[in-house]
């Protein structure tokens, strides 16, 4: 009878370490699968409740895949709390153990490469969003002198005034902003391993009223991330003077950094 495995992220072969807890098939534990160099951070599961093929149906119970993702997500962040590792996506789902050990050789020389290239590093996640009081306030400053500028005019040309130079203000502010956005970035990255730009998330995914207007991704060496996280502070107080919100949040596993595996 086969066992079905699934598979959380990729480490070295010999670790030790302390139980994971269950997977995201709370019957059975999380294990370490060796093979030759690497291994397998992995879990049985058993189809009569994980049916991998509930990962990509439109009628999934969102309930369900919640949890599975939470899962996810918190068996590796607690093994890259211990060891380096490469972390998979969400439905990695073998049919045996023998398949399993056959696709971590099969990536063998990647993943040991990459656990080589990336040391104890660590990723941080970094984003800004707009103020809108702040940006509000700016807008309707500007309007309002344009208003007392133009005391002469009738009352529609005052309105098309004000459109005009709150789009022109809107236009300005947008340039400010980018600008502000390349310092933070260049600020940021000149203290990190490595960085890459990642897509802004909209208010639906977000769940703010402030619009994401940067999102990226750094990474950096366990040492140095007092370091860097003191930078962040003090370009947080710079941006936000103007209108600019700066978060960052990590450690986490180096997902935006990892090779792509041949299926």
């Amino acid at each position: 009878m086969n066992e079905h495995y699934y598979l959380y992220a990729l480490t070295r072969s010999g670790c030790q370490m302390d139980p994971l807890g269950p997977g995201v098939d709370p019957r059975f534990p999380v294990e370490i699968v060796p093979c030759k160099q690497t291994a397998g951070v992995a879990s049985r599961v058993g189809l009569d409740q994980f049916d991998v093929r509930k990962l990509e149906s439109e009628n999934t119970d969102v309930n369900w895949l919640s949890q599975v993702a939470i899962r996810h997500n918190q068996v590796i962040s607690d093994a890259a709390s211990r060891y380096p590792l490469l972390p998979l996506r969400l439905g990695a789902l073998f049919h045996s153990r023998l398949s399993l050990l056959a696709k971590v050789e099969q990536w063998e020389s990647v993943v040991i490469d990459f656990l080589n290239s990336i040391g104890d590093c660590q990723e941080w996640a970094a984003k800004i969003y707009i103020d809108p009081c702040w940006s509000e306030e700016r807008l309707s400053t500007s309007c309002c002198l344009s208003a007392v500028q133009e005391t002469d005019a009738g009352v529609g040309t005052r309105y098309l005034i004000q459109k005009r130079d709150r789009h022109r203000e809107s236009r300005a502010l947008h340039q400010r902003y980018q600008e502000e956005v390349a310092a933070v970035e260049t600020s940021l990255m000149n203290q990190a391993d490595r960085y890459c730009r990642t897509r802004p998330l909209p208010a639906n995914l977000t769940g703010r009223r402030e619009k994401m207007l940067w999102n990226a991704a750094f990474l950096l060496p366990r040492s140095a991330s007092e370091r860097w996280l003191a930078l962040v502070k003090d370009v947080r107080n710079a941006a936000a003077s103007g209108g600019l919100l700066l978060e960052v949040s990590g450690p986490w596993p180096p997902y935006h950094f990892c090779p792509t595996l041949e299926s």
